[in-house]
């Protein structure tokens, strides 16, 4: 029996969902004082009046169930799906109001591509955008980049919900870093704030080196570090790192990308003293294996084309463009022309398989994940041996996970990636025939499709405010299923559907259905 959303369903979604759109509020707070500091007061009011809407709808939404009862899973998955959509939406309005987007959809759009740490812009010149709004786009991907109910969780949003795991999970977030999930929002997000703050001053002082003027080198590089940490990809400029041409600052990004793809479980286990495990791990292993192989690839391909003759251009280049388009980070030092005319489609073609594979489970980094790559790798591995082995041999695969111990790879485990991973390629072949039905060459569509549902960003040119209206709709809906790893989507889905459905039969059966919900969340609230 599929459970229905029944109307106190409802109303304890609003009430959370209102306490999230009061942290957007709050979000909110710091461009306003960056453009109060900057003295631009029409932009300043423009995020005033963005808190204003936001919170009043947060209050309105916090009165419809003013004591909420315990957070059930149902709930949490639902307040989960409709969080990164409305959150975005409120998030649209002050970028909306600078008059830099020729619509407000493309202004929600460029909303969502910062929530989910895609990369994607509608902006025509953010050269002339204001340092507030700007500051406002990174902010959305700092937020992203942990997770929207990460931070919400760290504030103590949910805290009286019982459903913080639920919450947490819903987000595709599987592996707690630490037993409390309180806790384990903080670490992550307190962790976050450490790698941006040093990486800021690091990049600060290359700018500065390079000749910068103090106020843009500081400006630059936060947004820098926030955007490559997060493996977001936005800039202060169209050309984006292209436009720094400086190879120190590339070869500190590309670290960086890579602790913003890295687990975070991981990073707690050297926190406590277990760093050998490190290098155990099957996704740190697994990604090490692609970046090399990857890399080499590209750069043997380039060199039969004989489009590159600068051996240390050719692989800084190549491995920066790896490991960027593997962390879903977006960052591009080969423009997209050269992408598409120049470097050839064996290039092209790795470029987007990095994208769909994208960083580790439990980082910013978006994608199919490592961990899956390998469970998979793992279980053909299996297969072969037991074909092979004798018939009584009991073959098994196992792989050392973040918690330091071996893990066998069981049937549920294997299934359930496969599962994801079918879910992405069909999202991938969905936005690409829609791309190929609104006039686009099969490589482009193709392209642009893999990179707005693993949230990549990179772009073979065609994501951009000209761009057909079914597109922009068909990228946005695809950079949420990604981030959400599908799941929590079609879940609302299904959930929306089997409750409009005409019940034809066995009403009581709901009605005592959801009695025995209540029941049954009443007893984990009162056991604690």
């Amino acid at each position: 029996m599929w459970p229905r959303i029944y109307l106190e369903d409802l109303r304890i979604v609003c009430h959370y969902l209102g306490k999230l759109l009061l942290v957007v509020a709050l979000a909110m707070c710091l461009p306003m004082i960056v453009g109060l500091v900057a003295q631009d007061y029409a932009i300043s009011i423009n995020y005033l009046i963005g808190i204003a809407i936001t919170v009043a709808s947060a209050i309105i939404l916090c009165l419809v169930k003013v004591s909420p009862s315990i957070l059930r899973r149902k709930q949490a998955v639902i307040i989960t799906a409709i969080a990164w959509f409305a959150c975005s939406l409120f998030a649209a309005i002050p970028l909306f109001l600078s008059g830099h987007f020729d619509s407000f959809f493309d202004s929600y759009f460029e909303a969502v591509s910062g929530f989910t740490t895609t990369g994607f812009t509608m902006l025509r010149d953010i050269e002339h955008l204001s340092m507030a709004d700007n500051v406002w786009r990174f902010i959305l991907q700092y937020i992203g980049g942990q997770g929207v109910l990460v931070i919400a969780l760290s504030f103590g949003a949910f805290a009286k919900g019982g459903g913080s795991a639920s919450l947490y999970d819903a987000e595709g977030r599987h592996d707690h870093v630490l037993p409390d999930i309180k806790q384990t929002a903080s670490f992550i997000w307190r962790f976050s704030i450490v790698v941006v703050a040093i990486g800021s001053v690091i990049l600060t002082v290359v700018l500065l080196i390079k000749g910068m003027h103090v106020p843009d080198a500081i400006f630059n590089g936060v947004c820098m570090t926030i955007g490559t940490y997060d493996t977001g990809g936005f800039c202060t400029t169209s050309l984006g790192i292209l436009y720094y041409h400086c190879w120190p600052l590339e070869f500190i990004t590309m670290f960086i990308m890579v602790l913003g793809a890295i687990n975070f479980s991981l990073y707690n286990r050297m926190r406590r003293g277990h760093v050998t495990e490190f290098f155990k791990n099957i996704e740190v292993r697994t990604f090490a294996i692609w970046i090399l192989i990857v890399t080499v690839f590209l750069m043997i391909v380039v060199c039969l084309g004989s489009q590159m003759n600068d051996i240390d251009t050719l692989l800084r280049k190549m491995l920066f463009t790896v490991i960027s388009a593997t962390t879903n980070t977006g960052f591009q030092v080969i423009t997209a022309n050269q992408l598409t005319n120049v470097v050839g489609s064996g290039v092209f073609f790795m470029i987007a398989i990095s994208m769909t594979i994208g960083g580790m489970s439990e980082s910013t980094s978006g994608g199919i994940k490592m961990l899956r790559l390998g469970i998979v790798f793992k279980t053909v591995a299996m297969r072969i041996k037991q074909v092979l082995a004798p018939e009584s041999a009991n073959m098994v695969a196992s792989y050392t996970s973040t918690s330091g111990g071996r893990r066998i790879v069981s049937q549920e485990v294997a299934s359930t990636a496969l599962v994801i991973v079918f879910l992405y390629f069909a999202s991938y072949i969905i936005g690409a025939v829609i791309g190929l039905a609104c006039g686009y060459d099969a490589v482009s569509a193709i392209f642009e499709s893999i990179s707005a549902t693993s949230n990549a960003g990179f772009t073979s040119g065609v994501v951009g405010a000209g761009m057909p209206f079914v597109l922009k709709v068909t990228y946005l809906l695809q950079m949420i299923l990604g981030r959400l790893e599908f799941i929590t989507v079609l879940a609302l889905i299904v959930s929306i559907i089997v409750t409009i459905a005409p019940r034809r039969k066995h009403k009581r059966d709901h009605r005592r259905e959801f009695k025995r919900e209540q029941k049954r969340s009443k007893k984990v609230g009162d056991n604690g």
